[in-house]
């Protein structure tokens, strides 16, 4: 029989009334309790509950010694307006058995439509028992999409409220098992909160269940589900908060693992359902074709295998998860992407918005000389303060780059020295930032053929294009290196064309080279000095110096000179001569104003290098072994050293390591205690050394020797005081 309908009911506060007749429009309310519809408002005290979905009436239950909890019985007492309080409320609470105060507070919430998020959770409770009383003990089915509909909307505003939530969702659970007529949908794995509860969740259990009985393997979300679903699932810090990436390594790890899923057999125990009310006045066990499904409840053993490869995946993100523990702002960042294991991190957006940028920091080139602080800026990575760049940020930025597929040179992993943050570098696109052995044989020896012909190129003070090109052209075609060895000591060969190296570290490593040896380096130098068909005094300076430090008779530069000068092609200056043509005053006599470098003389020359090369293995192999992780000489940018004949050998004997010109000028400077700097730049001149390269060399000597920069001053340039004492006597220069 279908029930009435009734539209507003009037209820008194503290005595019996008469039941006011049908005529009047407001049907009565007898002593038996009556389900009110959310269609229906009623009135009582004053108020009116207009969405329903409560018992009102003085008898509801089969115990005939006190009615359900959640009933509202009008003739009770109730407290006049403005005097509610929620005082004494308890999760438990009867409506029956609270004070007038409390009655008034709740009936107060449920006319104001029960959406106050900041309400006493006792207040929810004891309208939630009327609703599982509804759903469960009554059995209204066709009421369960309304019902459930409710408990979600409570859920969304108490859901933090942990004992609420464990009780509406097992009651959503119970409402969903009612409609397995369709198959069940996988329910969501949660990662990021605790869970409370002593058994698996329903809906967990039936899903894993149907796997079970039809023989199917756990794929990794099931496994997932079924651990974040036990009680004591005990994950740490790293799942939780960062479920999305957890969730993601899981995936990968289990698959390899688990690559045909797991194989769970089925437990002879069925799943059984009781509905054990929040109310705690009755329990029913619920039927349904869940009764004849394994229950997952029952089966532990692969438990301990699924934790395991949990753990794995955990100790994976530790890293990440402490950097957004700290920046959580920058979870995103590359910084973070950096963190996470490669195959996770490549599925993500970071490395991906990143690349676009570096299509457009190149424009279509594959190689570019730029400002380190720009690759700092491709790496979104603050720049640091002037001076040295700290050897653990520029390991950061190294490695951001190698995901970026993008090189640099110089670079410490593979030779390079320290770099200051105002450097520039040559930077070039090749796979995983080009990674070489920077100890290999052929490395070693092509990177010493290039230090060779930038020192000897860079000995009149530039490098010219045509030098260069001599290292490069060999470079190209060298079949003992591979294409990133090549890539990268192409972009090392420019690079030192912005900033020659030093002398001095690399002459000491042949001085003790056997004389076969030594002639090779001397024919190496002579090519890159003649590769512009003219050698100017500087250069001839310097393979003056390069003969006497490899113990190799002088006499023979000249004649080599003038023999590699006959044989350069002259031709007539045209308009494409301006760029290459050197002044007529630092021509010698009797030559052409123009100079032309043709294809079989670079050819020539890139023979003449490629034999050098392989004489060069042994000595840069066997000092590979003592370098440090940079395996070359320190940063670049000493000025060429004069003649050997201008020197102070006793200066040299006393600062070690210093060459001739540079120890002189050290002890000058000793001896007068400060020099201005217009002063020092004309001593420096006089011993043919540029200025600025100078003071370089005599500092880094310093921080090899005594740990840190020897001369200080812009304006004037003065020793360090706390240095002086640790310097030797010396015979200075008057």
């Amino acid at each position: 029989m279908p029930e009435p309908e009734f539209r507003i009911s009037a209820i008194v506060e503290t005595r019996r009334e008469p039941i006011p007749s049908a005529r009047e429009g407001t049907p009565a309310i007898g002593r038996q309790a009556r389900w009110i519809p959310p269609v229906e408002a009623v009135a009582i005290k004053g108020l009116t509950i207009g969405s329903g979905m409560i018992y009102m009436g003085e008898t509801l239950g089969g115990n005939r010694w006190a009615n359900e909890n959640c009933l509202i019985d009008p003739t009770l007492p109730v407290a006049r307006a403005g005097a509610g309080s929620t005082h004494g409320m308890t999760y438990w609470s009867r409506y029956d058995a609270i004070s007038p105060a409390n009655r008034r507070a709740y009936l107060e919430w449920l006319a104001s439509d029960r959406c106050d998020p900041s309400a006493e959770i006792g207040l929810v409770f004891l309208f939630f028992y009327g609703l599982e009383f509804r759903f469960f003990k009554e059995g209204v089915l066709s009421d369960g999409t309304k019902l459930a509909a409710e408990v979600e909307r409570l859920l969304g505003l108490y859901g933090s409220q942990h004992s609420f939530r464990g009780y509406a969702e097992r009651f959503l659970q119970g409402v969903r098992l009612t409609r397995l007529g369709q198959p069940a949908i996988r329910p969501e794995i949660v990662l990021d909160s605790t869970t409370y509860g002593y058994e698996l969740p329903l809906d967990v259990r039936i899903w894993l269940g149907q796997k079970l009985a039809s023989a199917q393997p756990f794929d990794a979300d099931d496994a997932l589900l079924w651990l974040a679903a036990l009680p004591d699932r005990s994950f740490r810090t790293p799942v939780t908060r960062c479920p999305e990436e957890f969730q993601a390594l899981w995936r990968l790890r289990y698959v390899a693992k688990f690559p045909n899923g797991l194989k769970v057999s089925a437990p002879k125990g069925r799943i059984k359902v009781i509905y054990r009310a929040a109310s705690s006045t009755f329990e029913v066990p619920l039927k349904g074709i869940h009764e004849n499904l394994p229950d997952i409840g029952a089966i532990s053993a692969p438990v301990k295998k699924l934790r395991e490869l949990v753990e794995v995946c955990t100790t994976e993100l530790d890293a990440f998860s402490r950097f957004v523990g700290k920046r959580p702002e920058e979870s995103s960042s590359l910084q973070a992407a950096l963190l996470l294991p490669r195959d996770v991190s490549e599925s993500g957006s970071a490395w991906a918005v990143s690349r676009a940028r570096v299509e457009t920091f190149f424009a279509g080139q594959v190689a570019a000389s730029v400002p380190l602080a720009d690759l700092f800026g491709l790496a979104e990575l603050p720049l640091p303060c002037a001076g040295r760049v700290p050897q653990g940020v520029m390991a950061q930025l190294c490695q951001i780059l190698d995901r970026l597929d993008v090189g640099f040179e110089p670079d410490r992993r593979y030779g390079g020295p320290l770099l200051d943050a105002d450097a520039r570098v040559w930077t070039f696109r090749a796979s995983d930032g080009a990674p070489v052995d920077p100890g290999r044989a052929a490395y070693l020896q092509f990177r010493g053929l290039i230090e060779i012909n930038c020192l000897a190129a860079a000995s009149d003070g530039t490098i010219a294009r045509e030098e260069i090109e001599a290292v490069l052209v060999s470079l190209r075609t060298a079949t003992t290196l591979s294409a990133a060895e090549r890539a990268r000591l192409i972009a090392y060969a420019l690079s030192l064309q912005l900033d020659p190296p030093k002398q001095q570290a690399v002459l000491k490593r042949l001085a003790g080279r056997p004389l076969v040896e030594r002639e090779a380096c001397s024919r190496a130098a002579l090519a890159a000095v003649m590769a512009d068909g003219y050698a100017a005094p500087a250069e001839v300076t310097f393979l003056e110096r390069l003969h006497k430090a490899l113990s190799l008779p002088v006499e023979g530069i000249y004649t080599a000179i003038h023999r590699t000068a006959a044989d350069v092609s002259q031709r007539l200056p045209d308009a494409s001569d301006a760029g290459t043509a050197a002044h007529p005053d630092d021509r010698p006599h009797g030559t052409s104003n123009v100079v032309a470098i043709d294809v079989s003389r670079l050819e020539r020359i890139r023979r003449e290098t490629q034999a050098v090369s392989s004489l060069l293995s042994d000595i840069f192999v066997e000092d590979a072994a003592e370098a440090p992780v940079s395996g070359h000489p320190p940063p670049v940018g000493a000025a060429v050293a004069p003649a050997a004949a201008s020197m102070n050998p006793p200066n040299e004997e006393v600062f070690a390591g210093l060459d001739p010109a540079h120890a002189e000028l050290l002890a000058h400077l000793l001896a007068r205690g400060s020099f201005s700097r217009e002063t020092f730049d004309q001593e420096a001149r006089s011993r043919k050394l540029l200025p600025d390269g100078a003071v370089e060399t005599i500092n880094e000597w310093a921080f090899d020797q005594l740990g840190e920069a020897l001369l200080e001053g812009d304006d004037d340039l003065t020793i360090a005081a706390h240095l002086r004492d640790q310097l030797p006597p010396i015979k200075a220069a008057a």
